[in-house]
């Protein structure tokens, strides 16, 4: 198994009283959060793990690896998504909003450059225990640190400066993206992206980078040890943190029937 080889702090939530407690003392949007289902994983998009995968079946089949130019298959990416959007959507933005294109790529499913995360730490926690049954974990990431060292930042006014950096090959940062043309679930979820400027890169080694220059802790992992996970899922459930929540439309409500035995079983008291 994996282990940790990032120098984030790394600590175990001992109660989820104990947790409630640390996370009252985040700043609101100063701290984002994600959670992962397997406490070992590291911060790494679905585009770098797309790559990986791609490598894997290469070697299966070939016997080896090979190189590729990653920059030039995202762009590549992101022209064959533009060019068939249409036959989908209703509504397209500007083609020169790669990062627009992104977010909407990122929603349906797509590999992107862009890392999802959430302003509510409970949202978080729905993503780390909605799936799997081992220890699972919460990123707790400090937009405050991220933005007071990069020297772009993202708004209307230099958009595009700040979008050729992130698509450059000379910067290395990370960035908070909060997509013009949103959607229902982004909204629900509380959703933002963080965006790195490399992608022959992992996420993570960027973010990294952030640490020689913070007054404070750029990153927090929290372990939630598998103990936790059943009554962290009851907790959330009386928060209405559930996939029918979560996700609007009849996905969210099948989603949610996955935890259906469990509340039928539990109502029963046929729980020790």
């Amino acid at each position: 198994m994996p282990v940790n080889e990032k120098p984030w702090l790394e600590i175990p939530i001992d109660s989820w009283e104990w947790f409630d407690r640390q996370i009252e003392k985040f700043k609101p949007r100063e701290w984002l959060f994600r959670g992962h289902a397997k406490s070992y994983w590291r911060l790494r998009t679905s585009l770098d793990r797309s790559f990986d995968d791609l490598q894997h079946i290469i070697k299966s089949a070939k016997g080896r690896t090979r190189r590729f130019d990653k920059r030039t298959h995202e762009t590549l990416l992101i022209k064959s998504f533009q060019k068939n959007a249409n036959l989908y959507l209703d509504f397209l933005p500007p083609v020169d909003k790669k990062l627009e294109w992104l977010a909407i790529m990122q929603h349906h499913g797509a590999p992107t450059r862009l890392l999802d995360v959430t302003l509510s730490p409970h949202i978080a926690t729905y993503f780390a225990l909605e799936a799997g049954s081992g220890d699972s974990c919460i990123f707790a990431i400090n937009h405050t640190e991220i933005k007071k060292n990069n020297k772009f930042t993202l708004s209307k006014n230099n958009y595009k400066e700040a979008q050729a950096a992130l698509f450059g090959k000379k910067e290395r940062f990370v960035i908070v993206f909060d997509p013009e043309f949103g959607n229902k679930r982004l909204v629900i979820q509380q959703g933002l992206f963080l965006v790195p400027s490399q992608i022959t890169q992992s996420f993570d080694d960027l973010l990294e980078d952030y640490l020689q220059f913070a007054d404070d802790e750029v990153c927090i992992k929290y372990i939630i040890p598998a103990r936790l996970r059943f009554s962290g899922l009851e907790r959330l459930r009386r928060m209405n943190i559930i996939s029918s929540s979560l996700f609007p439309g009849l996905d969210g409500f099948s989603k949610s029937l996955k935890f259906q035995i469990l509340e039928t079983v539990q109502s029963q008291k046929l729980l020790d």
